[in-house]
């Protein structure tokens, strides 16, 4: 089973590194982060979601 809290936790790290950073940090948040928070808080709780979320390098 997929801990989705961990997972929500990671997200939460990463945008904040990423907002921190500024502009640098932009396009990641724009293109790869926020669009995994939608899906987040869309309630899509796939295995698919989990790797993507996962898988964002700090």
């Amino acid at each position: 089973m997929l801990d989705w809290e961990k997972a929500e936790e990671y997200l939460k790290t990463c945008e904040a590194v990423y907002t921190e950073i500024g502009s640098a940090g932009y396009f990641a948040l724009t293109y790869v982060i926020r669009p995994l928070r939608d899906r987040f808080n869309g309630g899509e709780r796939t295995v698919e979601l989990w790797d993507e979320i996962m898988a964002i390098t700090l």
